[in-house]
């Protein structure tokens, strides 16, 4: 496969993965649903409170900066795609496959609205078809080793910012060692605030390993 056919594949799935951030971030804003409400749906600027919604959007901009990067370079503006994109893709790819992950195996199994349930609606691009689609672009045809190891402390920056806002978030509304659900969300401090506050911790460690772990696969080969 040659470098410019890598280029246009990478552009354009690149520009389908932003398009669909759009369109899923498009329609939780709206608020409309169909079904059953599925759980951690919202509407309006409250969907901004989820990392599912921050995550996609990192990605959305990641894709589309790398997008107008590969295009510059198969138009011959650019003899190369600058290292600080790669880490910024790292960083919306880590992002979504977290959450998809906690998806998967944490809310998910625990639902009230059964497994299938944070599927439905937009969160069937944002926990699933957007992840899956980013992995696919990044580590088939983004492949480079210009990501140093300090790449991968900024490829968890959007988890370690949001774990302190989920925190405080938490801190500032517990009631007697108790956080109401209204704020917990996510339901990590269902076993109390001491609970939620172990968790924070667990989940950027479990970024972190996938952050290396996609890091590492990147590198297998030089991009081509």
């Amino acid at each position: 496969m040659t470098k410019n056919r890598t280029l246009h594949r990478a552009f354009r799935l690149n520009v389908l993965n932003a398009a669909l951030v759009f369109f899923a971030v498009s329609w939780m804003f709206s608020g409309i649903h169909f079904g059953s409400t599925a759980p951690l749906t919202s509407g309006g600027v409250e969907i901004f409170r989820y990392y599912t919604i921050d995550s996609n959007i990192l990605l959305g901009v990641s894709a589309v900066l790398m997008a107008r990067a590969q295009r510059s370079v198969l138009n011959g503006k650019m003899t190369e795609i600058p290292p600080a994109l790669y880490v910024l893709k790292l960083a919306g790819v880590v992002g979504v496959t977290l959450t998809m992950l906690v998806t998967v195996f944490f809310l998910a199994p625990t639902a009230s609205g059964g497994w299938w349930s944070m599927f439905s609606n937009g969160n069937l691009f944002m926990h699933l078809i957007n992840p899956l689609l980013s992995l696919y672009v990044f580590l088939k045809y983004e492949r480079s080793r210009c990501i140093g190891w300090w790449g991968t402390l900024a490829g968890i920056a959007s988890v370690a910012a949001y774990s302190v806002f989920y925190g405080l978030n938490c801190i500032l509304h517990a009631v007697d060692g108790q956080v109401p659900a209204r704020y917990d969300w996510y339901g990590f401090a269902a076993g109390g605030l001491k609970s939620g506050l172990i968790m924070m911790p667990l989940l950027l460690l479990g970024a972190y390993g996938v952050c290396l772990g996609l890091w590492a696969l990147n590198r297998r080969r030089t991009s081509i």
